[in-house]
């Protein structure tokens, strides 16, 4: 039985389905092809997230800041237009240099940090009493960050080589942000009498 087993994991090993070819195995055609349906529009769902999502992010981000960029910026519809151009940008690179299997792992780090984030500030603001929070709050943190770091494990180096730029390149911007949030301003009154 070895031989077999071995032979079926290097099968799902090679498959560019394996999900549904595992269901095909333990249910059959008719398995294979809900599941193959399921992870199909799991994947579209997590494209439109990201798609949706991440020039939020960006622009709540640059919200109160003086980044420069004018990321926080609406358009008269409400769509921050310019984080949309930078998602637009970063995922078409993400895309040319990789695949988009490997952008949507990279999409399942990123809400992985943010669960693992989010944990953690909930022990940070238990720990402060803040909001309302004490420390017997943030016992429920604990499992959340050790699911959170089992998870993330499982990504490939080149997963987490992207991932760890992206958090370098935005404790940067917010680094760049306070010491230009520092620096008082010197309005200059335009134009003279």
């Amino acid at each position: 039985q070895r031989p077999e087993r071995q032979a079926f994991q290097d099968r799902l090993a090679a498959s560019r389905a394996p999900l549904a070819d595992a269901a095909g195995v333990l249910g059959g055609p008719t398995l294979a092809r809900m599941v193959a349906l399921g992870t199909s529009v799991s994947a579209l769902g997590i494209a439109t997230g990201m798609v949706v999502v991440t020039p939020r992010y960006l622009s709540a981000l640059a919200q109160n800041t003086r980044l420069g960029f004018g990321l926080e910026r609406m358009s008269a519809r409400g769509v921050p237009l310019r984080a949309l151009a930078v998602t637009w940008v970063l995922v078409a690179v993400l895309i040319q240099t990789g695949s988009r299997g490997q952008l949507f792992a990279l999409s399942s780090v990123s809400v992985l940090l943010q669960y693992l984030v989010t944990a953690a500030a909930l022990v940070v603001l238990g720990r402060r009493r803040e909001r309302g929070l004490t420390p017997r709050h943030a016992w429920v943190s604990v499992p959340a960050i050790a699911v959170a770091l089992v998870l993330g494990s499982g990504a490939s180096a080149r997963e987490a080589v992207v991932a760890a730029a992206a958090v370098l390149l935005g404790l940067m911007l917010r680094l760049l942000s306070s010491r230009r949030a520092a620096t008082p301003r010197l309005d200059v009154p335009r134009g003279g009498n």
